[in-house]
């Protein structure tokens, strides 16, 4: 992808992403693209390992789909550049289990509070509009 290049030149090496993200839509037709121009398409094999099956590796960023990406757009992360800030003391705090008797069930509460930090610079939003 273009956009890896561009990340590179404008962030230096600490803006090289980590992975793409995008919509089922894309994903399809951007690996039979791929297919078709390289007709080898080297996939990622610690994420097909972990049990992620559609990903593959484009100049040495990893590609994949995800459920939740919108139609028709991409998303570059850099796991680099992000910090979790946590407040408190543990990651999570979780309560239970505990039975209710209206639904039969046994509940649990795990609860996070704390926030990401990153820089804008670092990441990319990619859209199609052909």
């Amino acid at each position: 992808m273009q956009c890896t290049a561009w990340m590179t030149i404008t962030a230096g090496e600490e803006g090289q992403l980590s992975f793409y993200m995008m919509a089922r839509d894309l994903w399809y037709s951007y690996k039979q693209k791929l297919e078709a121009r390289f007709r080898i398409v080297q996939p990622h094999k610690q994420s097909e390992d972990l049990g992620f099956p559609d990903t593959i590796i484009q100049d040495g960023v990893l590609v994949r789909t995800e459920f939740d990406v919108p139609s028709a757009e991409i998303y570059g992360i850099n796991i680099n550049q992000m910090k979790l800030m946590v407040l408190g003391e543990g990651l999570f705090k979780s309560d239970g289990p505990d039975w209710d008797p209206t639904l039969l069930a046994w509940l649990f509460s795990i609860r996070f509070y704390g926030n990401v930090q990153y820089s804008p610079k670092y990441f990319a939003k990619l859209k199609a509009y052909a």
